[in-house]
């Protein structure tokens, strides 16, 4: 295998031009700001909006899939989580048997569902 040598030099020239195109490139946009507020103001608008709505996709995604996982035992007082999203034939088992009077944790442990 073909080992590169870096040099110390060389590191700290692609260092240095690195930096000055990150320099020149927030200047220049600094630059196109101050030149047209009403733009800026109409793309942080657009940009907020789009990330709060993303944001609460994620929440309401996530928080279908902890209530798709999740079940609560009043008989033990805790939640137990299985790893994945069940099918309907083991969510169809795992409330049979619960109903005869198992627990949803030593449920999920036997069927290896448990998180």
């Amino acid at each position: 295998m073909g080992d590169k040598k870096v040099s110390v030099n060389g590191i700290k020239n692609w260092f240095h031009d690195t930096k000055k195109k990150v320099t020149d490139t927030a200047k220049s946009a600094a630059n196109w700001v101050a030149e047209n507020p009403v733009t800026t103001a109409i793309i942080v608008g657009c940009v907020s909006s789009m990330a709060s709505k993303g944001y609460k996709t994620y929440k309401i995604h996530d928080e279908n899939v902890r209530r798709e996982r999740s079940f609560y035992d009043n008989r033990e007082g805790r939640y137990s989580r299985a790893r994945r999203n069940l099918k309907h034939y083991e969510l169809d088992e795992i409330e049979t048997r619960y109903h005869n009077g198992e627990s949803y944790h030593h449920i999920l442990m036997d069927m290896d569902l448990l998180k």
